[in-house]
């Protein structure tokens, strides 16, 4: 099942999104996770393919541009000052999976919506 995105890909390379903006791409972000298998795995580390850049992929954004990597544009746009795909938040060791990631997204999309609701780690 593909997920309904409401926020212009193309938007997530600029460097000036308000908060709005941001929520909006944390909810695609969210909304693309919750169309992967739960068990889903990615590393953290592998800036290759970990989770973002799967995101980016799908939402056909580029990881390469002609001035460098597009990843920090992605990476504040939807993960804004909370690093919810923080390894110190999903843990030190491997796998990481979507489940705990969606669980972490969704968490901090609470907070950030004055509705905080608590993450308590990979299950």
């Amino acid at each position: 099942m593909e997920p309904t995105y409401t926020a212009p890909a193309s938007r997530l390379l600029r460097s000036d999104l308000t908060q709005r903006e941001k929520l909006e791409h944390l909810q695609d972000l969210i909304a693309w996770m919750r169309t992967r298998d739960p068990g889903e795995t990615y590393d953290y580390w592998n800036i290759s393919d970990c989770l973002l850049v799967r995101y980016m992929r799908a939402r056909g954004v580029p990881l390469q541009d002609q001035f460098g990597s597009n990843y920090p544009a992605v990476s504040a746009a939807v993960l804004s000052e909370r690093g919810f795909l923080s390894h110190r938040k999903l843990g030190v060791g491997s796998p990481w999976t979507v489940t705990d990631a969606l669980a972490g997204a969704e968490a901090t999309l609470s907070a950030l919506q004055g509705q905080p609701r608590p993450y308590r780690g990979p299950a």
